[in-house]
């Protein structure tokens, strides 16, 4: 899950403005729904398939991405991600992908593209970006 609002605005839709969290609170706090909804689907399909243990084989990782290139890179890896793995032949192909979104910004989306279109100078530069091959060596460092 990729997340492009700030704590700031996050905490205004909730409609916790006022509150007073430090970094690791406010992680704990966003990560909690996460973690419960994959909890429960572990649940869920060990029980219709009478297994046990756990079904994912790790913790979610989650990165603080501060670097402008760094959140760019990892922007592009998203959407290019369909086709690397071939379940798609092009990125505007996946319908579970907010690529589409960005080209129509007047479509409804609960994405804030407004904030990664600042990063383009016009839609033709964002679908050049997105020709590009993504750099794996570059998100290894992090």
């Amino acid at each position: 899950m990729v997340a492009f609002k700030d704590k700031v605005e996050v905490f205004k839709n909730l409609n916790l403005e006022n509150s007073n969290f430090d970094d690791s609170k406010t992680h704990q706090f966003l990560m909690k729904p996460v973690s419960n909804l994959l909890n429960s689907y572990a649940k869920a399909y060990n029980k219709m398939y009478g297994r046990r243990g756990s079904l994912f084989i790790d913790y979610v990782k989650r990165i603080r991405i501060e670097d402008e290139n760094y959140l760019l890179n990892t922007f592009r890896y998203i959407h290019q991600n369909p086709v690397n793995h071939g379940f798609v032949k092009e990125i505007e192909d996946w319908k579970y992908s907010s690529y589409s979104g960005y080209l129509n910004l007047e479509k409804f989306s609960l994405v804030n593209r407004n904030f990664m279109m600042t990063f383009f100078d016009s839609q033709k530069n964002f679908i050049e970006f997105h020709k590009i091959e993504f750099n794996s060596e570059f998100n290894q460092t992090r």
